[in-house]
């Protein structure tokens, strides 16, 4: 994919979720990174996630 016509997608309740899970099935490798928040708790909470596929 083009950098230039890679698009953003933001998701912010389960059934958007879940229809984005399924376009997800069947791709060849996934990739995954992580934004964590470690303020005012000693565990840290996921506060972002960021996918890349080769079709998304």
């Amino acid at each position: 994919m083009d950098k230039s016509s890679a698009a953003s997608l933001y998701i912010d309740d389960s059934a958007s979720l879940a229809s984005f899970c399924e376009q997800l099935q069947g791709s060849p490798w996934l990739a995954l990174d992580t934004e964590f928040i470690r303020e005012r708790t000693y565990y840290p909470r996921l506060c972002l996630l960021q996918v890349g596929t080769p079709e998304v």
